[in-house]
């Protein structure tokens, strides 16, 4: 129950994305340990209704999150490894030979199924990123393994979250010896508990820690260029819960009054953060300067703001804003070519932010100084663009279309002008007109 409340209570829970993708988790880890419990049960005492009911729960545990089959691969292959009698195997045989033929072509015909679902899904998903990537997984990989610290960190000490994260990628191994450092010690984690695991005496709290850090360990197959600490983290937080759980109730037999305040406390200081995150995710502006003020190059959050500005009628607002994603774009490309770690900010999300900063900009200029003048900035911009603006290392090699993929914002934003322009400064100077003739009367009143 303490770990329940540990994993409701969390401040995680609060971020909406991951919240909404925290349910998706929970059936996991609910199908999960189901799922381990069946399987324990049939190699302990084989039977039927065991066997298909624990490989049901496995499919549904698979099917509950788009790489739940991963999830549920380490979460019951850990349990099961632990826990079981290695005598199953015998027992395992012997049951099959009892039973009718038909009970192994189904279990067959359930595990190839199963089998086929992963390597369908999955191959041809590695193999496009594989080749798209090729050596990138190296920066990937050092960069994981330095921020696996800091996934770990904020789960047991949830502070500097935020809705955007804006992480540098380790670009050299040789110029960044404490991404290589931090790698190599995940790694020798890693194998110290993998050991543990075959020690009675240090088995279950190796097994605690090998739930936590499988599904930390699994993000290093995802290599998106976007490290949001609290994405990557959630799956590994029901663990968390139950490792904290488990706590207290070892402190509860020694002694309970302290062990009870104590997980009190804990919960009241999660729900206050939670609290804290909510008050944050209820106001987008409020959301979005927490972000900018936390990564001072991350743009996108200046984006949502500048949006914001341009909704709410503040034209001038958006072209102060532009002035300040400009300024921190320049930064963002002088730290990629000058910085000792040789670590880099995804430039392709830089250049996408600049974009949609210069898309708004477009049309907060159409509205000050009528349509005509934003076709002109428009195709300013999208001409410097064009003779500027070269295709990132992810891209194809047809720069041409890539550099015109990457102007569809404003492109697009010169076409609206272009097309309803005239019509809108015609209706809204006819807006203006009416405005000061309503005026007048009272004017003269006056």
């Amino acid at each position: 129950m303490v770990g329940a409340l540990i994993f409701a209570a969390h401040p995680f829970c609060t971020e909406a994305v991951n919240y909404a993708a925290c349910a998706t988790i929970q059936m996991v880890t609910l199908f999960s340990m189901l799922a381990s419990y069946h399987v324990l049960r049939f190699l302990e005492s084989p039977s039927r209704r065991s066997m298909v009911a624990g490989i049901l729960l496995i499919m549904l545990a698979a099917f509950a999150k788009d790489p739940g089959i991963f999830h549920v691969g380490i979460n019951v292959g850990l349990l099961c490894l632990v826990l079981a009698d290695r005598s199953w195997v015998g027992r395992a045989k012997t049951w099959l030979k009892e039973k009718s033929l038909s009970a192994g072509i189904a279990l067959g015909i359930l595990t190839s199924g199963t089998l086929y679902f992963i390597v369908s899904k999955w191959v041809g998903v590695v193999s496009s990123v594989v080749s798209t990537y090729g050596m990138e997984y190296v920066g990937h990989f050092l960069t994981q393994g330095r921020m696996l610290w800091g996934y770990l960190g904020r789960m047991i000490l949830p502070i500097h979250l935020h809705s955007d994260h804006h992480i540098a990628v380790s670009r050299s191994a040789g110029d960044d010896p404490m991404a290589v450092t931090a790698l190599a010690a995940v790694v020798i984690l890693c194998a110290l508990v993998a050991i543990g695991l075959f020690r009675k005496k240090t088995r279950a709290a190796c097994l605690l820690a090998s739930l936590v850090l499988g599904h930390l360990v699994l993000r290093f197959a995802y290599p998106i260029y976007e490290h949001s600490v609290e994405y990557r983290a959630y799956p590994s937080l029901p663990w968390v819960g139950l490792i904290g759980g488990l706590g207290f109730g070892m402190l509860y037999a020694i002694k309970q009054k302290p062990a009870i305040l104590t997980a009190l406390g804990v919960v009241v200081i999660g729900c206050a953060a939670s609290a804290t995150r909510s008050a944050l995710w209820s106001n987008s502006q409020m959301l979005a300067n927490d972000s900018s003020l936390a990564y001072e190059l991350n743009n996108r959050p200046r984006c949502n703001l500048q949006t914001i500005a341009y909704q709410s009628g503040n034209y001038e607002e958006v072209l102060t804003i532009a002035d300040a994603i400009h300024d921190a774009y320049g930064k963002l490309i002088a730290f990629n070519q000058n910085n000792p770690q040789k670590r880099e900010y995804d430039p392709n999300r830089a250049l996408d932010d600049l974009l949609m900063c210069e898309q708004m900009k477009t049309y907060a200029i159409a509205e000050l100084e009528g349509s005509k003048a934003g076709i002109e900035f428009a195709n300013e911009r999208i001409n410097h663009f064009r003779k500027n603006l070269t295709p990132g290392r992810r891209l194809s090699t047809d720069q041409e279309e890539e550099v015109e993929k990457a102007l569809e914002s404003l492109l697009a934003a010169r076409k609206v002008l272009t097309e309803v322009g005239d019509e809108y400064d015609r209706r809204k100077q006819e807006q203006k007109r009416l405005t000061a003739q309503s005026e007048a009367p009272v004017a003269d009143e006056k």
